[in-house]
């Protein structure tokens, strides 16, 4: 059981850090009546304009396998996303955002806990048909002319997918297996964000959101599953900071890096562990875009406190919780670089529409480094080649195809070749 001080002491830590933004929060404010050179330029008129707008965006994705270790693996068709978005514009400073998600159009069941039986028991209660959830719903708040407080349900500012997150945006039928694979999927999380840029090139975000559930942790997928998506409510009982910082050497080209840290230890379901769990995520990314060649890169690195602890914490869950029990590893770390050409504008210009050819290369090892007795396993440790191609018959449609190779770093070198092809909207 967890030591009601130890307890104690870590919400009397995450209240502190509350505190302290918030004080920020107030400074700023403060500021902004003070400093009228950063009031809106809207505001001198003293009229503002209500504005609604619409945006919807979704994949549809064919896959044939070919996986040595599954050679009984079937082919696949995949309505992987559906996103509704609904912004307004409620007056100059507020502005309202949300997404509503529809996820493989399969079947969903919400988890909740029963603390009152006799060793608290998990209920699934089937309640929607599809995954839909609410992927953003917050309020945005001008504080000034180029900072912004955003406070809700918010797209946490780390890597490169929610920089890239719709579509019609990011090549191949996905985004890069490496965020795929150890991150969150389109992470948003409950909390508080600060946004802003300084001299219109260096941008940055700042916040506090609810922390990661460990109980979701596992080999293959590392902190992946610890979104708390799996229950109807959200546990805060710890915090998590993240901080982004880019800079803009032009509007397509920037470097960037963002840090996330946050223990994953008061978040589950239940006070089984009793030592903190402290996830700590860096990464650094590059994107560059020339007239018809572009090129992005992704460097992530992740650090799990006490994960042999965790990983024997996580073997004696229920069953019915729902989550795979592997052991977790102490490090994991991985790069994705992404090279793109459009080679028919090198021969009709202004004739065409936007066709894409690129080739990538991931290579990730969510097994890095493991502790105790926690054995290496070199399956985890995992090489991805993806060639591919995306056309855009209009500025609102894409068509895609792509090849995958993906090498296991097991004795035998075994692999899993995937063909993939789909489409992507997104209309507004």
């Amino acid at each position: 059981m967890i030591n009601p001080y130890d307890r104690f002491i870590t919400r009397a830590q995450n209240s502190r850090i509350l505190i302290g933004f918030v004080c920020v929060l107030i400074f700023l404010q403060a500021l902004n009546g003070q400093v009228d050179s950063l009031k809106l330029l809207t505001e001198s008129t003293g009229t503002h304009s209500k504005k609604l707008e619409f945006e919807a965006f979704g994949i549809v994705n064919y896959h044939a396998f070919n996986w040595q270790l599954l050679p009984d693996k079937r082919n696949e068709i995949d309505f992987a996303q559906a996103v509704i978005g609904l912004d307004y514009q409620i007056s100059d400073r507020w502005k309202f955002t949300s997404e509503l998600e529809f996820e493989h159009g399969g079947t969903g069941v919400a988890l909740e806990f029963d603390p009152l039986e006799e060793f608290g028991e998990f209920e699934y209660e089937v309640e929607k048909g599809g995954e839909i959830w609410l992927e953003q719903f917050n309020l945005n708040y001008q504080l000034l002319k180029q900072h912004a407080l955003t406070f809700g349900r918010v797209k946490l500012p780390f890597g490169l997918a929610n920089y890239f997150d719709e579509p019609t945006e990011f090549l191949g039928v996905s985004f890069n297996q490496l965020e795929n694979t150890l991150l969150p999927s389109n992470w948003t999380e409950f909390g508080i964000l600060l946004n802003g840029k300084f001299h219109q090139k260096l941008e940055y975000a700042i916040g506090m959101v609810n922390a990661l559930d460990g109980s979701g942790f596992n080999s293959a997928n590392f902190i992946k599953r610890g979104n708390q998506r799996r229950f109807e409510t959200v546990k805060i009982e710890d915090l998590a900071g993240v901080l982004r910082m880019d800079y803009k050497f032009k509007k397509e080209q920037f470097v960037g890096l963002s840090f996330y840290a946050g223990n994953s230890r008061n978040n589950r379901p239940k006070p089984d562990l009793n030592v903190n769990a402290l996830v700590s995520l860096a990464e650094f990314h590059s994107y560059f875009k020339f007239n018809s060649i572009s090129f992005k890169t992704m460097v992530l690195f992740g650090h799990l406190q006490n994960s042999e602890q965790l990983s024997l914490a996580n073997r004696n869950l229920s069953n019915n919780l729902n989550v795979k029990r592997t052991p977790v590893g102490k490090q994991a770390a991985g790069f994705n670089v992404e090279f793109a050409i459009k080679p028919l504008d090198w021969f009709v210009k202004n004739k065409c529409k936007d066709f894409y050819v690129f080739s990538s290369y991931d290579y990730f090892d969510s097994h890095q480094k493991t502790e105790g007795s926690i054995f290496n396993n070199p399956r985890w440790k995992r090489q991805i080649w993806t060639f591919g191609m995306n056309y855009f018959p209009t500025e609102w449609l894409v068509l895609k195809m792509q090849f995958e190779n993906q090498r296991l770093g097991i004795s035998d070198n075994k692999y899993q070749r995937t063909f993939s092809m789909g489409f992507a909207f997104n209309f507004s």
